[in-house]
């Protein structure tokens, strides 16, 4: 049993380099395109394996999950929930406001500008997208297949 946990370990950690090695030309920037209600896997471990890469992650709800934090918790009181929501927003750093809807603009006017329609998707140095995968490690293994 000792030996059979061994070895399933060590498929688990060498595996993923194994099927990715096979790819041969590593991709310079990979960018991952979600949003909240679709998390994505293997982010860290592709980093760690492929440190030469900058993986980007891009969220397009930006905007709607800034506003869920000003809104969030707020009292059924109408008078009472606009004063809390007016001390949230004067509370608020203009800078970070500004860089989350840049942010989720940017994520949603690359996803225009490649063609995508469905998230989760990872593009591949721009040129090469895997939909609906929500792994990057597994993503990564696809485009390689297909041939980068």
């Amino acid at each position: 049993m000792k030996r059979l946990c061994a070895t399933m370990t060590i498929l688990t950690l060498v595996a993923p380099a194994i099927a990715t090695a096979a790819c041969g030309t590593w991709p310079r920037t990979t960018e991952v395109l979600t949003d909240s209600d679709h998390p994505i896997g293997g982010v860290e471990a592709l980093a760690a394996q492929m440190p030469q890469t900058r993986i980007l992650m891009r969220r397009i709800d930006g905007k709607a999950e800034f506003d869920a934090k000003l809104s969030e918790g707020l009292p059924a009181d109408p008078v009472e929930a606009e004063r809390i929501a007016r001390e949230r927003i004067a509370g608020v750093n203009p800078q970070e406001a500004a860089a989350a809807m840049a942010s989720a603009l940017d994520s949603a006017g690359r996803m225009i500008n490649y063609g995508i329609t469905r998230i989760p998707t990872v593009v591949f140095d721009g040129r090469g997208a895997i939909v609906g995968e929500p792994d990057v490690r597994k993503a990564l293994d696809a485009w390689c297949r297909r041939g980068p």
